[in-house]
């Protein structure tokens, strides 16, 4: 009997949805700095968490210290957490971010162990310890002997994001031959460390798309900009908790494929609409994180055993939180929005669970022209998230007024 071909992963973007989402969320970014503002209220006084820290003067080291920083937003981390024992390093071991002491000329070249020994002195708490010392020494040596120890050069002289990836494409055929590849770096995290870039203004504006991680993923799917035409049939295994519950709903999985096809649809899209990258993903990523994870949907039971289905709440089987706010009430694009996407499938089994919404039945009647905007989470109050790589509470430097860059030309050539 001849073997079934396999389903290919076919996405369909609905461009109508996505232009509407993107402006409005677009706009109320670039506003976040004007006081008493539709923006301001939504976003005003976030910190993004590049921001937390002191950055270096020089414009290369600032650049090496944003290389090292966006490999390890690699998986589910909580974003913030990373910075605090990467600024420890930087601060107590600044040779870590001196490209020369890696390379191969150096007089005493250091190694994994040499890594492994100050993320032990600083408490690094870290799960992958061992991946991410080795990747931390193969990409500074890549620095020192491939590119005169300056990650700007990656960019000098490319038109668009993809032609500066395939530069560092870590899985073309000479990169595996001549390990001259980023290690750790693919293109969710490259078109992250590009952002930055661009944000900083240490390399010129060119189109770039999205970092797609699970808050991109989750907004383009809730809102039905993204549909799953076909993919790959999802078969629940009976000793992984909660799957029978996952594949009764749409679910597809997150393979580097998925992904690209996302990324590159970005690019292309929000530059023939005319926005920008460096708004749009901000303001995608903190509705998402601050927003959408505080549905009550959003969550899950017994680490991932039970999810919170519209049959269970429309039956009455399971009962809203006392005293829930309802973010929904205050997300500017919840009128686009039919779908609850929990995080915990992704997290578990690298999947995407789709279900449907169930609106909050107290909802508040909002007045026209009065539309209420919730306040998302504010890291300059001094207080981050605790986990092992946390000493606990900082006080955190206010954020400054930043322009958004909105005219390309402010942007300096490559160096």
């Amino acid at each position: 009997m001849p073997k079934e071909k396999p389903v290919p992963l076919e996405l369909r973007f609905n461009e109508v949805r996505a232009e509407q989402a993107f402006r409005l969320l677009s706009a109320l970014w670039r506003e976040r700095n004007t006081p008493g503002t539709p923006g301001e209220r939504q976003f005003g006084g976030i910190v993004l968490p590049q921001d937390i820290y002191p950055r270096p003067d020089d414009r290369v080291a600032h650049a090496i210290w944003l290389y090292i920083a966006a490999i390890f937003m690699r998986g589910g981390v909580v974003s913030e957490d990373p910075f605090a024992p990467l600024y420890r390093i930087f601060t107590r071991f600044p040779w870590m971010f001196d490209p020369a002491e890696f390379g191969s000329d150096a007089d005493a070249q250091k190694t994994e162990q040499d890594v492994l020994d100050v993320f032990e002195a600083i408490e690094m708490h870290n799960y992958k310890k061992d991946q991410h010392a080795k990747a931390w020494v193969h990409n500074m040596r890549l620095l020192a002997d491939h590119w005169r120890g300056n990650p700007l050069l990656f960019f000098h002289g490319v038109k668009d994001f993809e032609q500066a990836f395939a530069r560092i494409d870590g899985n073309r055929k000479t990169a595996v031959r001549r390990g001259d590849g980023i290690l750790g770096m693919r293109r969710k995290i490259f078109s992250l460390f590009t952002i930055w870039l661009q944000e900083k203004k240490l390399i010129r504006y060119f189109p770039c798309p999205i970092p797609v991680d699970f808050h991109a993923m989750r907004l383009l799917w809730a809102l039905g900009i993204m549909e799953v035409v076909s993919a790959p049939a999802f078969v629940p295994k009976p000793e992984k908790l909660g799957q029978d519950i996952i594949a009764r709903y749409e679910v597809v999985r997150v393979t580097e494929k998925f992904v690209d096809i996302i990324t590159k649809w970005s690019q292309i899209f929000i530059h023939k609409i005319g926005l920008s990258h460096v708004d749009v993903n901000p303001a995608l990523w903190c509705l998402s994180r601050d927003m959408c994870a505080g549905h009550f949907q959003n969550g899950s039971d017994g680490r991932g055993q039970a999810y919170r289905t519209p049959e269970l709440i429309e039956s009455g089987d399971l009962a809203w939180p006392l005293n829930y706010h309802d973010r929904c009430a205050f997300c500017p694009v919840e009128a686009m929005c039919g779908h609850a996407i929990p995080n915990t499938p992704q997290y578990l089994y690298g999947l995407l669970m789709r279900m449907r919404r169930v609106p909050y039945p107290q909802k508040q009647p909002v007045i026209p022209g009065l539309e209420p905007f919730v306040p998302l989470r504010r890291h300059k109050s001094g207080m981050l998230r605790v986990s092992g790589m946390f000493e606990g509470k900082r006080t955190l430097p206010k954020a400054k007024p930043k322009s958004i860059y909105r005219d390309q030309n402010l942007f300096p050539d490559d160096t």
